[in-house]
């Protein structure tokens, strides 16, 4: 069945901005490499806006602190499940996209029907959000979110973070970047190959 999202996501697309900031991502040391900083494992895993084994995407956060916060969420998270993945690296990536939807902007909120509320998912140890779905084989809103806006020809989402006060931008990559888009890996000489 279709989603009532759907349309107004593809009209969303005449609200697409451009997008050119530095983020950073923070990872496992044995990913922290010039082949594995960019990759997509989300999508073996699943994410806040990508459902598991249907297509990856780039978790970014637009500054450090968020970055480290997001990262401390999903440690407590998988805790559950795994021992945490230490040491990590904070890695400085340069992003310039051509179109992505901007779910910061209360004016692209309202145009598609939803709010800020409804993009941060909560996340504490006894209701996980979309990982307690996710296991029981369904798919989270921000899910549906992020499925329809890649289906739209979008190249990113930028989100609220669900644990703290900052940004993230959530590239689905690399199958939605523009020719006029670049996503470069900074200091790339700093990690091992």
């Amino acid at each position: 069945m279709p989603s009532p999202l759907s349309p107004k996501i593809r009209d969303a697309l005449s609200l697409a901005e451009e997008f050119d900031e530095v983020c950073f991502r923070n990872l496992a040391y044995q990913y922290a490499t010039k082949s594995q900083a960019l990759s997509t494992g989300s999508k073996r895993t699943g994410g806040r806006y990508n459902p598991k084994d249907e297509f990856g995407a780039l978790y970014l956060s637009l500054n450090l602190h968020t970055c480290l916060e997001e990262v401390v969420q999903a440690q407590s998270l998988s805790a559950i499940e795994i021992a945490p993945k230490l040491p990590r690296v904070d890695v400085a990536i340069k992003v310039r996209l051509s179109k992505i939807l901007n779910l910061t902007n209360p004016v692209i909120q309202r145009a598609i029907g939803i709010t800020e509320a409804d993009l941060i998912i909560a996340s504490d140890l006894e209701d996980q959000g979309w990982h307690s779905l996710q296991r029981s084989g369904r798919v989270e809103s921000t899910q549906l979110i992020g499925r329809l806006t890649r289906e739209a020809g979008f190249e990113a989402l930028l989100v609220p973070s669900a644990k703290f006060p900052g940004k993230n931008l959530v590239v689905f990559y690399p199958e939605n970047i523009l020719p006029t888009s670049q996503i470069l890996l900074l200091n790339e000489d700093r990690l091992p190959d």
